[in-house]
C-alpha cells in the first residue's frame, strides 16, 4: 500500500502527499525533519524481490554520481525493513511537458529549446563511463520548472550499456510510441534513446503521440510526416526528427549530443539538414544494422551475424518482438491481432509467465473461453507459483460457467499472493453463484484496500440488496456518490432499495435521475416497476417499452409488461409478451407463473 500523508519513513522523511504512483512503486512529496522546510521528492519501489533489489543498488549508484542543471540530483538511498527500497532526489516543480501538449501544440522555437536541454542532458548520460542510458524519455517525463527550463525525470528503466551484454538492463518497460523498435527485445543502446528523443519532439510539435513503433516496422501503421500535421514547422526541423526516429538504428544520430547540435542549427536558421539514404562506411568498416558491431571495410556481410552490409536493413522481427507487438495490439483493443502475434511468439520459442497471462487474457476477451482455458493451463504447467495464472484461469473459468473451479484456482491464487483484485474477481465469482455472503466477504476484503472503486461498491451494494441488507446497500449508494456524482449506477441500486422499501414516487425519482445521466434498460427496468406498483400502467408500459428497446435479450421487462397488460384487461398483448418472455428464456419462472393466469 502507498504511503499515507503525514508518515514518516526512515526517522527522517515525512509524506506531504503522493505525486504518482504504479503498480511497482509510488513517488512522494516529502519534508526533510532533519532540514527544516527543505522539500524533496521520494520515490518507493515496491517489489522487493532479488532482482529488484539489484535494480535499486545500481539505480541509486548510477544517478548518485549524475550532476547536470537538466536531471534531478540523488542525495539518499535507503531500504526499509519490509523490503521496500527508496530513492530521495530534488523535487522538480514544474509542469509535465505532457500537461502542456494537451493544451495543443507547442511552437516550433520552445519545443527546439527545450528538447535541446534534454538531449543535453542525455548526452551527458551517454558520455559516462559506462555510458548512460535511460530508456523512458516521454513527454510525462519532462517537467518544465517555473523558470522556463526543461528538466527530465524519472530514471526508473535506466540502464548501464554493456555492449557484450546488451540484455542486462535495470528493468524492461516499454512506453507506447515512444520506445523503438529494438527495445522491444533486441537490445538497446544510445541511439535508443535518440528515438525517444525524435518521438518526444514529434509529439510536441504535432500533439500527437507517433505509432508504436512496432507497428511501424511491421507495416500495420504508418507515421504521418510532422509537417502534414502541422504546416509552420520548418523542413529542417522535420528532418531531425525524421532522422532520430528511423526504424534502422544506425541511421539515427549516433546520440543525443549529435541530435542536440541539429537543434542547435535549426534554431539558427539552418534550413537544409538532409538524412543520409544509407548508413555511411566508417573507415573502420560498416557497422551492422542488427548487431551495431563493426566489420573490416568493404565487408559484405557481418561478420558476426551475416547480415547483408551496404544497404539499410530492419531490424528481424525476433519472437520476443512478437509478444511486444502483441501487447501493443492488445492495449488498443485489437485482440484478434494480439492472440496471433502472442501464437507467433510461442512457435518462435518465447517463454514468459507474462505470454500466457496476456494470451489467455485476450482469448478471454473475445469470448474463446475453451481456447483460453488451455492456454492458461499450459502456462501454469510452466509457472505453477504464478497467481496472476490462477487469477486468470478463474475468470475464464467463470465466464464458461464453471463456477466451482473458478473458486477453487481464485483461491488457490490468494494463497500464493493475496492481491485485492483476486478477493475482487472471487467475490463476482460468489456474485454470480448467488452466495451473497461470500461475495460480500471478498468484495469487503478487496475494498479495504481500493476504498475508492466506485464499481466495488456498487457491486456490493448490489449484494447487500440481493441479502435484503438495505440500509448498509443504501449506505453504500451515498459513499458511491460521494466519489461520483454521476454515477448512474448508484441511482439504479438506490431506486431498487426504494421499491423494497415501498417509496414508490422516491423509487420513480430515482430511476429517472440515473436515466437521465446514462439511459439503461435497468433504470428504465425499475422505473416501470415503480409505476405499476402505483398502478400508473400507461406509464409503466412505456418505461418497460423502453427497457426492451435498450435490451431485447432480457425476458424481464417482457414478463413485466404482461403484467401491466393483464391488469389493463390487454390480454392479447399479454399473450404476445409472455411468448417474447419464454422465447428468450424457456425457463423464466415470472413468465410461467403469469401464463397459467392468463
Amino acid at each position: 500500500m502507498p504511503l499515507s500523508p503525514g508518515q514518516l519513513i526512515a526517522t527522517r522523511y515525512r509524506v506531504v502527499r503522493i505525486l504518482g504512483q504504479g503498480g511497482f512503486g509510488a513517488v512522494y512529496l516529502v519534508e526533510d525533519a532533519r532540514l527544516a522546510g527543505r522539500i524533496v521528492a521520494l520515490k518507493e519501489t515496491f517489489d522487493n524481490s532479488p532482482e529488484a533489489k539489484q535494480q535499486f543498488t545500481l539505480e541509486a549508484t548510477i544517478l548518485a554520481r549524475v550532476t547536470h542543471t537538466a536531471l534531478p540530483r540523488v542525495s539518499d538511498s535507503f531500504v526499509e525493513p519490509n523490503g521496500h527500497q527508496f530513492l530521495v532526489m530534488d523535487f522538480v516543480e514544474g509542469q509535465d511537458l505532457s500537461d502542456l501538449i494537451q493544451n495543443g501544440i507547442v511552437p516550433e522555437a520552445q519545443a527546439v529549446r527545450w528538447m535541446t536541454e534534454i538531449c543535453d542532458a542525455v548526452g551527458f548520460l551517454h558520455v559516462q563511463n559506462p555510458p548512460i542510458i535511460h530508456r523512458d524519455i516521454k513527454p510525462q517525463n519532462i517537467k518544465i520548472r517555473k523558470d522556463g527550463h526543461a528538466v527530465l525525470v524519472d530514471f526508473g528503466i535506466a540502464k548501464e550499456y554493456n555492449p557484450k551484454k546488451q540484455t542486462a538492463r535495470i528493468a524492461k518497460a516499454i512506453s507506447s510510441g515512444f520506445s523503438p523498435p529494438e527495445q522491444y527485445g533486441s537490445g538497446t543502446d544510445a541511439r535508443s534513446d535518440v528515438y525517444a528523443l525524435g518521438a518526444t519532439l514529434y509529439c510536441a510539435v504535432t500533439a500527437s503521440v507517433p505509432p508504436e513503433s512496432m507497428e511501424l516496422l511491421t507495416g500495420t501503421a504508418q507515421l504521418p510526416k510532422p509537417r502534414q500535421l502541422n504546416p509552420r514547422i520548418s523542413a529542417a526541423l522535420e528532418q531531425i526528427i525524421l532522422r532520430a526516429m528511423s526504424l534502422n538504428s544506425v541511421q539515427r544520430y549516433t546520440n543525443a549530443r549529435e541530435m542536440a547540435q541539429a537543434l542547435e542549427a535549426c534554431a539558427r536558421g539552418a534550413t537544409s539538414l538532409p538524412i543520409p539514404n544509407a548508413p555511411s562506411v566508417p573507415v573502420a568498416g560498416m557497422r551492422c544494422p542488427t548487431c551495431g558491431r563493426p566489420n573490416r571495410p568493404a565487408a559484405k556481410f557481418c561478420q558476426y551475424d551475416r547480415t547483408p552490409l551496404g544497404a539499410p536493413a530492419q531490424p528481424n522481427t525476433t519472437p520476443v518482438m512478437h509478444f511486444e507487438l502483441g501487447n501493443a495490439h492488445g492495449r488498443k483493443k485489437n485482440f484478434a491481432r494480439a492472440v496471433a502475434e502472442y501464437d507467433l511468439a510461442a512457435r518462435g520459442g518465447f517463454e514468459h509467465v507474462a505470454l500466457y497471462n496476456n494470451w489467455g487474457n485476450a482469448l478471454v476477451e473475445l469470448g474463446q473461453l475453451d481456447d483460453a482455458i488451455p492456454i492458461l493451463q499450459r502456462g501454469l504447467g510452466r509457472y505453477p507459483q504464478d497467481a496472476d495464472l490462477y487469477s486468470n484461469l478463474g475468470w475464464a473459468y467463470a465466464k464458461n460457467g464453471q463456477h466451482q473451479q473458478a473458486t477453487i484456482v481464485l483461491q488457490r491464487a490468494l494463497a500464493l499472493d493475496p492481491q485485492p483484485e483476486t478477493h475482487f474477481t472471487l467475490g463476482l465469482v460468489y456474485q454470480r453463484m448467488q452466495n451473497d455472503a461470500q461475495a460480500i466477504a471478498e468484495i469487503r476484503q478487496y475494498l479495504a484496500v481500493e476504498s475508492k472503486s466506485v464499481f466495488g461498491h456498487y457491486v456490493l451494494g448490489q449484494c447487500l440488496l440481493r441479502s435484503n441488507q438495505l440500509a448498509q446497500a443504501q449506505a453504500e449508494c451515498q459513499h458511491i456518490l460521494q466519489l461520483d456524482p454521476r454515477y448512474a449506477g448508484a441511482y439504479i441500486l438506490t431506486a431498487a432499495i426504494h421499491i423494497r422499501n415501498k417509496r414508490h414516487p422516491d423509487a420513480i425519482l430515482a430511476a429517472n435521475k440515473a436515466n437521465q445521466l446514462e439511459p439503461s434498460s435497468l433504470g428504465y427496468f425499475y422505473l416501470g416497476q415503480a409505476y405499476s406498483e402505483l398502478k400508473k400502467w400507461n406509464d409503466a408500459v412505456t418505461a418497460f417499452n423502453e427497457a426492451i428497446r435498450l435490451d431485447p435479450h432480457d425476458p424481464d421487462p417482457h414478463t413485466m409488461l404482461a403484467m401491466c397488460y393483464w391488469f389493463m384487461k390487454r390480454d392479447a398483448d399479454a399473450r404476445s409478451e409472455i411468448r417474447r418472455a419464454l422465447a428468450i428464456d424457456p425457463n423464466n419462472a415470472a413468465a410461467k407463473l403469469l401464463e397459467q393466469k392468463i
